[in-house]
């Protein structure tokens, strides 16, 4: 199990189809689904690439697609090694780009596609990231799981 200050899975990654997080953010506790493959009838979320190598200094991309054009929420999360998950950045359906410090995601609604940009890539971005959906009046989130998806960073 992985435990944080913040987050709570309910069962280890590697054995089990559908995870249960629960996320503590505000005194509010909202459920959310780790979805490993994507099961019939659920938002259906996809990240590209699966793997990324990038050289230190220099710019990442990790592009996601989603399948509900009624989502609204869309999370990335920054899962160190041997640490838990945890939000890095966001951006809402009303929003086509949001900055913070070396971060930017864009999202374009007609697509149904938003993508994580790194700049000035650091040793310290080592990671697997996370990029989820969340449908319009739901609590529930859709993160997508297919591969390692592992940013790893070279000098």
């Amino acid at each position: 199990m992985c435990r944080g200050s913040r987050l709570f899975l309910s069962c280890a990654l590697s054995r089990c189809e559908i995870c249960s997080i629960l996320l503590s953010s505000f005194s509010v506790s909202l459920n959310f689904f780790l979805v490993f493959p994507l099961s019939q009838g659920m938002t259906n979320v996809e990240q590209h690439p699966s793997t990324l190598s990038v050289q230190e200094g220099s710019s990442s991309v990790i592009n996601c697609s989603y399948s509900d054009s009624t989502s609204d929420y869309f999370p990335w999360y920054k899962q160190e090694p041997g640490k838990c998950p945890q939000l890095l950045v966001y951006i809402l359906s009303r929003m086509a780009t949001k900055e913070e410090q070396r971060l930017t995601v864009l999202l374009s609604k007609t697509a149904k596609r938003f993508s994580l940009h790194i700049r000035d890539t650091q040793p310290e971005d080592l990671a697997v990231y996370f990029c989820a959906a969340r449908t319009a009046g739901g609590a529930e989130h859709k993160l997508s799981r297919t591969g390692s998806w592992m940013l790893s960073v070279f000098a």
